[in-house]
């Protein structure tokens, strides 16, 4: 599960006294259509413009939800080259709205901020942090980054962490490949 870094870390990148943590796919008001997956690892970074986790699950939550894919580029900025036509949406939930889910759908890529994070034109709103950046929703959804913030309660801009940023080292699509995908025998990459 890839999340944002100060879901799970406090300002001083120390891990918050989480008791239980539950990950539940496509959750929308009670409805729990994949059931509910606890948590065994995580690994975060929350520190300057890196705002990142990831969560590895005791159960394997794809054999139930289908599996997304993850899309990286570099260097980050051909994430705002236009004549590549990178669309996105944002799924979450509002903080006003904490039982429902909510996609914002068709956002491009408008800057990169300090070398790290995708400004979109993307509207989340406060509650949303760490839903993730997707395109091809819902046929072929494949995970870009996730939301680590913005500067108005609704409006855009909003930043996203990508998968590689300045660089492919210490990222979270490097820590998903390097070290989760060796965590389960059954993880999936393609």
């Amino acid at each position: 599960v890839l999340t944002a870094g100060h879901v799970v870390k406090d300002d001083n990148n120390k891990f918050l006294p989480i008791r239980s943590l539950r990950f539940i796919p496509a959750r929308n008001h009670s409805s729990q259509p994949y059931g509910q997956f606890d948590w065994v690892y995580m690994r975060a970074v929350k520190g300057g413009a890196r705002d990142f986790a990831l969560i590895s699950l005791a159960q394997g939550a794809g054999f139930r939800t289908g599996y997304c894919g993850a899309r990286v580029k570099l260097p980050i900025g051909r994430w705002q080259v236009t004549q590549e036509g990178d669309h996105f949406c944002h799924i979450g939930f509002p903080g006003d709205h904490r039982d429902e889910m909510w996609i914002d759908e068709d956002g491009v890529c408008t800057g990169i901020r300090d070398g790290r994070q995708l400004k979109t034109n993307i509207d989340a709103a406060r509650g949303q942090s760490g839903g993730p950046l997707a395109q091809n929703w819902p046929t072929r959804p494949m995970v870009v980054g996730a939301l680590v913030g913005g500067p108005n309660d609704v409006e855009d801009p909003n930043y996203f962490m990508p998968g590689w940023e300045t660089d492919k080292n210490d990222t979270w699509f490097e820590w998903l490949c390097n070290e989760f995908g060796k965590k389960h025998a059954d993880d999936r990459f393609e």
